[in-house]
């Protein structure tokens, strides 16, 4: 079992190196209030957010998400890594806002499908910090399309803080 600390060592050491193989012009990183992750602490993501920004503040690039999300089934849950790409942003003279809902369907194995919805909100200062929301709902559907559980991690909120670049 590893500490608090060390886990969140690892998670800003593992945002780092994402930076660097994929570039972004602002990468901001933090935890969310699951950190540190209860369920799921093999995972050094569960718990963090990882915000990549465009040069131009107008896009999120690539937001990161590490969650736990608690289902309706005895002793079931989902902890995982989201990535959405490519969510508008506005700029203004304070920094960079985002506001997006996002729906898609994944396969499982044993002919289910998460039906998995997304939904954030943030804001960015260019070199600073920021802040922000996410929920996200996971419908877990039967081959016939018959919702068998439900996860949620509910509201969380999350701190950023920008990593300096070299």
């Amino acid at each position: 079992m590893t500490s608090t600390r060390t886990t969140a060592r690892l998670a800003v050491a593992a945002a780092t190196a994402l930076a660097a193989a994929r570039p972004s012009a602002y990468t901001f990183v933090g935890p969310t209030s699951q950190f540190p992750c209860q369920l799921n602490s093999e995972n050094v993501f569960c718990g963090t957010v990882n915000v990549f920004m465009a040069k131009s503040m107008k896009r999120v690039n690539r937001l990161l998400l590490g969650f736990e999300a608690t289902c309706q089934a005895p002793d079931k849950y989902f902890a995982t890594n989201l990535t959405v790409t490519g969510l508008p942003a506005k700029r203004s003279a304070h920094g960079s806002t985002w506001v997006d809902d996002t729906r898609f369907d994944a396969a499982l194995d044993g002919d289910l499908t998460a039906r998995v919805h997304v939904t954030t909100k943030g804001r960015v200062q260019t070199g600073k910090a920021g802040k922000g929301t996410f929920a996200i709902d996971i419908d877990i559907v039967d081959g016939a399309g018959q919702t068998v559980d439900t996860c949620r991690t509910g509201r969380q909120s999350f701190v950023l803080k920008a990593m300096k670049r070299k």
